[in-house]
């Protein structure tokens, strides 16, 4: 039976037409992404071999691979999105576009795009761009 991971055996052109048309992972994308390893469970089950069927338990081990992939995801999503929250009331520091330092206190967090991003006066700062949190300075 061929081998749908490493892509040996006959599916091996399906991995590779597919590697062709899309752009490999960079090193800021860290994994694929959810999106990406449904196509490849996807395109795996269409062009599989009629007269040798993927094993069905490969087929499961894929599926609950899949679902522990979107709880990690959700977990860490909410790990982060708490995280900033603890950042509220916090005086951050972080780059702006032109490499300049910036710093201000957390009035909110917002979530876009899955991401949390903190509101620091008229500023919309990603969570990646801090570079430092103190304690916000009191006034009197």
């Amino acid at each position: 039976m061929a081998d749908a991971v490493t892509g040996t055996g006959s599916q091996s052109s399906i991995w590779s037409s597919w590697a062709d048309t899309k752009t490999a992972p960079t090193a800021s994308d860290h994994s694929l992404d959810q999106d990406a390893f449904l196509k490849l469970l996807v395109a795996q089950l269409k062009y599989q071999d009629p007269q040798n069927p993927a094993d069905s338990t490969q087929f499961m081990s894929q599926t609950a691979q899949f679902s522990m992939v979107e709880q990690i995801t959700q977990l860490l999503t909410a790990s982060q999105s708490q995280s900033a929250l603890g950042l509220v009331g916090r005086q951050v520091t972080w780059n702006n576009a032109l490499g300049n330092a910036q710093s201000g206190v957390v009035t909110g967090v917002s979530i876009s795009d899955g991401k949390s991003v903190l509101e620091v006066g008229s500023d919309q700062v990603a969570m990646d761009a801090v570079t430092r949190v103190t304690v916000a300075p009191t006034t009197s």
